[in-house]
């Protein structure tokens, strides 16, 4: 059987990119929803994209994966990534920085990870910021 299953209210699709309808204010996704592209300098935030639909499940568990094609030197933080069990239809505008959205758990930022169980951030061994492609 499967290793995971969403909350009752996720959809039944699986993510198939971006959610084109539920974007930050900095950011653009193109017409496939499998871009997105951040429209103002790294310092802007509000530059959030979430899935639309409910990660893949396996045997071994819920996997997604990007590709990172560009980078911005010079910045304190850098990409942050991570899941929610807030389904898309759920989530009303993207925050100006998304730990602030329900039900998330993401990791990156100036080396932290971000539980929003416990509301707080932890130290991870992963700086972003320091990102080469």
């Amino acid at each position: 059987g499967e290793r995971c299953a969403g909350p009752r209210d996720m959809p039944l699709s699986p993510c198939t990119g971006w959610d084109r309808s539920k974007l930050g204010k900095n950011v653009q996704v193109d017409a496939a929803g499998t871009t997105a592209l951040r429209t103002a300098d790294a310092s802007r935030l509000c530059a959030g994209v979430i899935g639309d639909g409910q990660l893949r499940c396996s045997e071994s568990g819920a996997y997604f994966e990007i590709v990172v094609e560009r980078v911005v030197f010079g910045e304190p933080d850098g990409l942050a990534i991570g899941v929610t069990s807030t389904a898309p239809s759920s989530v009303g505008d993207i925050p100006e920085t998304m730990d602030k959205l329900p039900n998330s758990w993401l990791v990156g930022f100036d080396g932290t990870m971000w539980d929003s169980r416990t509301r707080e951030f932890a130290a991870a061994n992963w700086q972003p910021a320091n990102l080469r492609i």
